[in-house]
Parts: structure tokens; sequence; C-alpha cells
């Protein structure tokens, strides 16, 4: 297999989260953001070799609209994690929905720790990490790109084991690396406080640009806003950042946002053309994300059908069961789209629904096999029904620039 030599440019990023970047937050994100990168979320390598329960087409998906995505994997074996890499080469890599492959060093959850040397652990043995690179890199079509931390407490924890894990992973393959400017704490921290108590030193990073020109590095952790994503890609900028300050950080070459963005999408709103140069956002309202986010549930629910009743064989659940956890998979998307907004919290109960919510809109005599042919509501519908908790006003204000007026004199 031919060797990728293009790295994609990753100016701005969405982390990958666990149960959020799902192929329906994704969507939602993709209306909102054409050149956003969005990473899945973490794709362990035994499920995907097995794909039991319709976990690539539920999980990972082929989310259109396309663009510049990411699908990280997760595991420490160097042959599944080959053959999974493999596995989607073949499933969204070689038809462009994915353009690179990252693996997981950084993951701190207990979860995934104790399932052996696994996420964060991975960063205790350089050597076993260029050897997966290398497996996987083998494998693929695209880059294969690692996201860690800067260290393991009271294990792996100084600059230099930082140069060597780098260099030894480098060494197997990876020229682009997403570092969450944090050291992981494996011993006595949740995976939140994780995420917390341990101090964030960017300037590390800007450490590791100097001693490794010719690699790419994006900057994760503690970025809120898009203001503080920009100041810190572009620090001779007149942005105050997060601190309320506006001193020169070390430059990245992109910047990774996590949970702000779960917490309130539309941070991405502008950031098209003020992240990326375009001359335009997509600039929808509200009320125009709900019609098309319930038109991507509508379809969603057509083609999962064959999934579901495969589910229900597989885990023995009954398939109103499983429909209803799929439904509130779908309407979590557009959970926090209003966040800020007067009839946010009348829309979040009702985004999220409770079995009897389910059954009370959308579900008649259900049949095993059957779509819901018998249902009262398609889910759009359902969504339009939520617009009556906020005003017009609410609903029908543009989220970002529609006008080539509005830009800047050199963007036109």
């Amino acid at each position: 297999m031919s060797k990728p030599i293009y790295i994609m440019e990753e100016k701005l990023s969405v982390a990958p989260m666990m149960d959020w970047t799902n192929p329906h937050f994704r969507h939602l994100l993709r209306l909102v953001s054409t050149k956003t990168v969005l990473y899945t979320e973490m794709a362990v390598d035994n499920t995907v070799i097995y794909n039991t329960d319709g976990f690539l087409e539920e999980r990972i998906g082929l989310v259109d609209p396309d663009g510049p995505a990411v699908i990280q994997l997760g595991g420490s074996d160097p042959d599944s994690l080959a053959r999974a890499s493999e596995i989607l080469n073949d499933y969204g890599i070689l038809s462009n929905h994915y353009q690179e492959l990252n693996l997981n060093c950084g993951c701190p959850s207990n979860k995934v720790t104790q399932r052996g040397c696994f996420g964060a652990k991975l960063m205790l043995q350089p050597g076993l990490v260029r050897q997966i690179v290398h497996s996987m890199k083998r494998k693929v079509s695209c880059p294969v790109t690692v996201k860690c931390r800067l260290g393991v407490t009271n294990h792996r924890d100084t600059y230099a084991e930082l140069v060597e894990f780098i260099s030894e992973a480098h060494l197997g393959g990876a020229n682009k690396f997403i570092i969450h400017c944090r050291d992981c704490v494996l011993e006595g921290l949740s995976t939140k406080q994780n995420r917390e108590i341990p101090p964030l030193r960017y300037e590390e990073l800007g450490r590791l640009r100097q001693d490794f020109p010719d690699l790419t590095f994006v900057l994760n952790g503690g970025v809120q806003s898009l203001d503080a994503a920009l100041q810190h890609i572009n620090p001779d900028s007149s942005l105050e950042n997060d601190n309320g300050n506006s001193e020169c950080l070390n430059t990245p070459h992109g910047v990774m946002m996590g949970r702000a963005v779960m917490h309130d999408p539309l941070l991405l709103a502008t950031a098209d053309t003020r992240v990326f140069g375009c001359r335009r956002d997509q600039g929808l309202s509200r009320r125009e994300l709900l019609v098309r986010y319930g038109e991507y549930c509508d379809r969603m629910e057509g083609q999962m059908a064959d999934i579901i009743e495969k589910k229900e064989r597989v885990f023995h659940r009954s398939t109103t069961a499983i429909w209803n956890a799929y439904r509130r998979n779908l309407l979590g998307g557009v959970a926090n789209i209003f966040t800020g907004i007067r009839g946010n919290k009348e829309y979040v109960k009702h985004v999220h629904p409770t079995d009897s919510d389910i059954a009370r809109y959308f579900t008649d005599d259900y049949k095993l096999g059957e779509h819901i042919g018998g249902s009262k509501q398609m889910l759009s519908q359902y969504l339009d029904e939520c617009t009556r908790f906020f005003s017009d006003e609410s609903l029908d204000k543009p989220t970002a620039i529609h006008s080539d007026e509005t830009l800047p004199s050199d963007r036109r």
C-alpha cells in the first residue's frame, strides 16, 4: 500500500468524546461548520473487528454531509489494531468519508485503562506505540496520528520522556500529534478530575514544536471558546484568552475543543470564517437547524431498521427498547443548541423523553421486523413541536454571518 504524504490541516477540531461524538452529533456539527475537523468517539479494535451489534453503522457512520473527519481507535495489540484499521479503511477511509486514523494514547478513563495497556497507559510503553503505529499505517491509505497527554504522573512525567515517546511514535510513522497539555494521573483521579486537576502546561507543546519542527502538533485542553482557540492559533491578535489576558502563547498548528462544544455546539457557528478564512459561514438559524436535523432523523430511522432487528437477536432485548434507546440518541444530538436561551429548560426535557413519552408520541402496535409503519409521529414532527418553547426571534435569528458584506475586506 502506498505511503500517505498528506497531513490534513487541523486548525480547529472537536475531540473524540464517548457517547457524544456519534454520527448524530457530528451531523449536527457539520450543519454548523463545514471545515471543523470532527473526531468519532473511540472505537475499540475488537469491537470494530467483530461488529456484532452494528457498531460501525451506529457509532462510526458515514456522516452526510461529509467533511474533514477522523476515526479514533483504541487498543494495545498491534495485530488487532492492524486488522481493525484495515476494516475501517474499507468502511470509510477509501471513500474519503474519513481522512485520518488516530490512536488513543491519552484517555484516562478507568473503563479504558483497566483493560491493560490501553489509552493513557500506552504512554508507559513508547516502543509498543511505535509497533502499533507501524502496523496500523501498513493497512490504511491515510495518515495515522496519535492523541496523548504530556506524560503519566509518577511514572513517565519528564520532558525527556515525552520527547522519547514522540520520537518512538514518529519512527512508527506518526507525523501529527494531538497533545492534551496535562499529565494523566492513573491512580486516584476520576476521568472528570483528570480533565481538570492536573495543571495545563501549554509551554511544553511550544518546546515540542521547536524540537520537532517537521511534525504537526495540535493543542488540546482547557479551551472554552472560539476566541480562546484563535488566541492560541494567532497569538499576535488582540483577543483575550480564557484567563482574561492576551499574552503571547506558544503557537500550535491547531486547537482541539471538547466539552465546550458538547455543551454549546453553536460555538462553532463562525468557525468557518474566523478560523479557516472562508467567505461565509453556514449561518443557519436554530429553526433551520431543527428542520434539517429532523429530516436527518427520519432518514436514519429508515436506515437503521435492519440493524435494530439484528440487535434484538444478538442481545435478546425487545425491539421496542432498542428503538427507544436509538431515538433518544438521535434526539440527544440537538439537546444543547438553545443553551442560555429562555425556554431551554422545557426543551431539554422534551428531547430527553422517557420510555412512556416515546410510547405516547411515536409507537402504536409495533411488530418485530417492521419499521415504524404504525408510528403516530416522525422525529422531524416531534422536533418541530419543540419550537413552541421559544420565541420566533430566538428561533429565526441567524447564528452566523450570511453575507460577504459583513466580512472584513480581505476575506471578500
